[in-house]
């Protein structure tokens, strides 16, 4: 089972209408984390940090 690492909450993987995303760090040819994020924490998640996100309807089911 994954986690939101914005919201702690648990990412229902295989549901047809849960929409997540996952991360992935690496160093080199090292991978250092992954982090999963359910989409609209995502987005939460970037505009927290200062990143402009240009919201597009067409990527919504």
């Amino acid at each position: 089972m994954k986690y939101c690492f914005y919201c702690n909450e648990s990412i229902e993987e295989h549901s047809p209408n849960e929409l997540w995303c996952m991360t992935l760090t690496k160093k080199g040819n090292k991978i250092i984390e992954f982090e999963a994020f359910h989409l609209k924490c995502w987005k939460q998640f970037l505009k927290d940090n200062g990143v402009n996100i240009v919201e597009r309807d067409n990527i919504n089911p």
